[in-house]
């Protein structure tokens, strides 16, 4: 009785994409791009749709990062320094206050400096935030900041391993490739593994058009002699 067996495609390994350096140059680097060239060859649409997909994530989050780090410094510590640095401005309408300051470091004023009372006070409050309030706003800014990166690093791995994971799952369905999902959720999850990810479907792809790709036909003309 015959035997039946199935076969199906593989991967390569992750480390064999260290063998191609161009993929694994604009993958490193250039990934939308990378990722751009593997989506047209997939047939899923043009390279520059797929560029702008993954370049969008890249924009946003990016932005998203960006706005939330400055609303955080801005909340913790530029708006309580700037309430100080009005003062001064709001005094600068009086001569007298005009004059250059020299404070010491226990905020006292040097040679018994005359200047209007305004600027004065002003001074004094703005070298007491300096020297005993600043310190612990920087150090909270410190742990907020960083507590913050973390949880954006984390957010953003998630968003990019299902995104690349999606069209990673596309790839093999198409290619015949059995990975489980979670499987390529992770190697996208991953940073360490995302770049070379893509290096992979990029050739798994290629690889795949070059064998279904025929041949153009060569027509050879032979005469036969009697």
């Amino acid at each position: 009785m015959p035997i039946t067996i199935y076969s199906h495609n593989d991967y390569d390994s992750l480390c064999n994409c260290f063998d191609n350096l161009y993929t694994l140059i604009v993958g490193c680097f250039f990934p939308s791009i990378l990722f751009g060239q593997t989506y047209e060859k997939s047939k899923f649409g043009n390279c520059f749709t797929g560029f702008m997909k993954m370049f969008l994530l890249y924009f946003i989050f990016s932005s998203f990062s960006i706005i939330t780090n400055t609303n955080l410094e801005e909340s913790l510590l530029f708006s309580k320094q700037n309430k100080y640095l009005k003062n001064f401005d709001d005094c600068k309408n009086d001569k007298l206050c005009k004059i250059n300051i020299n404070l010491e470091d226990s905020c006292n004023f040097v040679n018994n400096t005359q200047i209007c009372h305004c600027l004065q006070n002003s001074y004094l409050e703005y070298c007491d935030f300096n020297n005993n309030i600043l310190p612990d706003i920087l150090n909270q800014l410190m742990i907020y900041l960083f507590l913050l990166n973390i949880s954006q690093i984390i957010i953003y791995n998630i968003i990019m391993g299902f995104f690349s994971s999606y069209y990673r799952n596309k790839i093999s369905y198409k290619l015949d490739i059995r990975e489980k999902k979670w499987k390529s959720f992770c190697i996208h999850c991953c940073p360490l593994t995302h770049m070379l990810a893509l290096c992979q479907e990029y050739k798994a792809v290629e690889k795949h058009n070059l064998l279904i790709t025929p041949l153009n036909p060569v027509s050879l003309s032979t005469n036969f002699m009697v």
